[in-house]
């Protein structure tokens, strides 16, 4: 963030934080999406992606599955 960067890639960023540290993450990546910046967020928490992302793309063992809009997910298939 120190370089303005455009794009940033977090790898299960939220894997080792306090639920009070998940917070203070997400805070700061809705900031800054409302600034412009583009974020790569790779997790398997669902209730995550629901929460901060616009689209998805799904991986399975090293292999494409699937993508989309996350607006058009509906949350029952979240835990399918």
């Amino acid at each position: 963030m120190t370089f303005d960067a455009r794009l940033i890639i977090m790898d299960e960023p939220t894997a080792a934080l306090s639920e009070r540290e998940v917070g203070t993450l997400h805070r700061i990546v809705h900031d800054l999406r409302t600034r412009g910046v583009s974020i790569i967020y790779v997790t398997h928490r669902l209730n995550e992606v629901a929460s901060l992302c616009d689209r998805f793309t799904v991986l399975r063992d090293g292999r494409y599955i699937a993508e989309g809009n996350v607006s058009d997910i509906r949350p029952p298939t979240w835990y399918a």
